[in-house]
């Protein structure tokens, strides 16, 4: 274990090298610190257990409202008294999205006649009256110090020795209202999934204190949520290097966090030791600070990417209980039980705690579910409900349109299938620019299409776009490709030979060879089809190809190796990942395909 011990630490040292920052033994200059030689220690007047979550409930006022009270914004308060009361290391406070059960709370009371700001501590089960902690007169233009007193006070009565001086809260979020109230909606959206809108409360963050730490990680997140890798690595190095003396332990080990899942999306070749390396990290965080739900989050999205997912579902247990309003846990949680194969407690995890997260979020783990549970029916009409609220122009009803093909050729529905398929053709021919992106899903559609019988109105659909007025050569060569698999079907061999000849003279080897393959089963070639098919698999290893070279072999007579076969495409099919593509045969309609004939048998 101490070996374990050593090697997260020296990977963490590693990543905080990385990112340019400072030794930890250096610490914040003193000036970024809350001065406490002329204080004088309150007594403890409640020994809070190690441990405890203690939650910090919103800020009230009471009593006649007063001009100077009323420019106090309780949202600015209740943020900077989190952040203060947050850098203890005994206890876990739940606040705003991050709430939780517990047993204890802190009211903070704003007197609006005297300006007196008072914590009392309630205890929640109601056996216990409440017990004033600590309190300070508030002025609107002195905000913060008001609260670096009235928590450094606070943890102390609740037995907490905070001996080192704390970061003052203005340094470790902002003493600029604008910057503090705009940060804390963007982290909030973050925080549910949704990005629409965020960057605009980010620019306006980071223009009101351009070194807010809480608004640095806003914008890291939002990089990172929105698949920009790179922007997200911009901005996780610079943070610990810039702003090194205001951060809290929390802030950085979030942005730490950031840094390394971004660095995992820039380069999945490499992805695995980052998620090895995210695992260190969260080790690290968790052994300093054990109270802290951040180590466990960052433990828990390790082993679900290392695909660990027994120990990521104990982890995500503890934590939906402890974040039940943290959509993402749930989906994470959803995640590892569909990782050990348990739909149904997927389900129940979905609905209990991923409700605030947006449809484009939720869908796949709750299709798979869905699916998984043979819940086909529900995720029918689900799919059906969700498509009619999406806007035609929208990316994701292409995806939407794709996923009810596939679920329909699951159910054997080819005639719908038909439809979803070429209403999607359609809906990409209309997109010109989303094309050169989209070209194996053209290619998947179309030999879906030929395979369900519906060749005639492939080829209608295959004109339409090669009358568009540009195409790159991929589009051109999956158009061949395609022209060569309707030859085939409709029995005109001179085409299907010219577009091999095409594909050849080309060097497109995967799809010249697929179409070889296509050829020899129209002509009833067995053994030709078994060779181009074999050549397929070592060039692409597509699941499809796996499953027509099945049909093959047990054509053959090799029914043994057929078997074999068939198992391997069913288990890749079906195997959760978070790292690499996710085969499902319900996200691709070639996969479905594949799925059926693997189930022939």
């Amino acid at each position: 274990m101490r070996t374990r011990r050593m090697l997260a630490a020296f990977a963490l040292a590693m990543l905080s090298a990385c990112a340019g920052a400072p030794r930890a033994s250096s610490g914040p200059p003193a000036d970024e610190r809350v001065v406490l030689a002329d204080r004088e220690a309150p007594p403890v007047l409640f020994d809070l257990p190690p441990g405890e979550v203690l939650r910090l409930l919103p800020m009230r006022r009471e009593g006649a409202r007063t001009r100077a009270t009323d420019a106090i914004d309780g949202a600015v308060v209740d943020a900077l008294l989190r952040e203060a009361l947050r850098q203890s290391a005994r206890f876990d406070v739940a606040a705003d999205l991050e709430d939780g059960p517990a047993r204890h709370a802190v009211l903070p009371v704003l007197d609006a006649g005297s300006g007196q700001l008072a914590l009392a501590l309630l205890d929640q089960s109601g056996e216990h009256a409440p017990l004033p902690l600590a309190a300070v007169t508030l002025r609107a233009d002195e905000v913060p110090d008001a609260i670096d007193a009235l928590a450094w006070t606070a943890r102390r009565t609740l037995g907490d020795p905070a001996s080192d001086a704390p970061l003052r809260c203005a340094s470790a979020f902002s003493s600029k209202e604008e910057c503090i109230r705009t940060t804390e909606r963007a982290l909030a959206q973050l925080t549910q999934g949704r990005t629409l809108g965020v960057q605009a409360l980010v620019d306006r963050a980071r223009r009101a204190d351009p070194g807010a730490p809480l608004a640095w990680l806003a914008a890291a997140t939002l990089a990172l949520a929105t698949g920009d890798a790179h922007e997200a690595i911009r901005v996780a190095e610079q943070a610990p290097r810039l702003l090194a003396a205001r951060l809290t332990p929390t802030t950085q080990h979030r942005l730490a966090r950031v840094l390394v899942l971004a660095r995992a999306q820039a380069n999945p070749i490499d992805a695995a030791r980052h998620d090895q390396q995210l695992l260190d990290l969260g080790l690290v965080f968790a052994n300093d600070r054990p109270f802290d739900p951040h180590g466990r989050y960052t433990i828990a999205l390790a082993h679900n990417h290392l695909g660990s997912f027994a120990e990521a579902r104990d982890v995500l247990a503890g934590l939906q209980s402890r974040w039940p309003r943290v959509p993402y846990v749930a989906y994470h949680h959803a995640f590892a039980l569909l990782g050990l194969a348990l739909p149904q407690e997927a389900l129940k995890v979905l609905d209990d705690g991923a409700r605030e997260l947006p449809d484009e979020l939720a869908l796949l783990p709750r299709a798979l579910a869905l699916f998984g549970a043979g819940e086909c029916q529900e995720l029918d009409e689900r799919l059906g409900r969700l498509a009619l609220r999406d806007p035609d122009g929208s990316a994701w009803r292409h995806e939407l349109l794709r996923m009810r093909a596939s679920l329909a050729i699951l159910e054997r529905r080819d005639a719908d299938a038909v439809r979803f398929l070429l209403e999607d053709l359609q809906w990409l021919h209309a997109r010109p620019t989303v094309l050169s992106t989209r070209t194996i899903d053209v290619a998947e559609a179309g030999d879906s299409l030929v395979r369900l019988g519906a060749s005639r109105e492939l080829a209608t659909r295959l004109d339409a776009f090669r009358a568009l007025p540009t195409r790159d050569r991929a589009l051109s060569t999956v158009l061949t490709w395609l022209g060569g698999l309707v030859c085939v079907a409709v029995g005109d061999p001179e085409g299907a030979s010219l577009a091999v000849t095409t594909l050849e003279r080309s060097q497109e080897d995967v799809w010249a060879t697929r179409l070889r393959a296509a050829r020899a089963h129209g002509l009833g070639r067995i053994d030709d089809e078994a060779r181009e098919l074999a050549t397929a698999i070592r060039l692409a290893d597509a699941q499809l190809d796996r499953a027509d070279f099945a049909r093959v072999l047990d054509a053959l007579g090799r029914r043994e190796d057929a078997h074999v076969m068939r198992q391997d495409t069913k288990q890749r099919l079906f195997a959760v990942r978070l790292r690499g593509p996710l085969e499902h045969p319900l996200l691709s309609p070639a996969r479905a395909l594949a799925c059926v004939a693997a189930a022939a048998r």
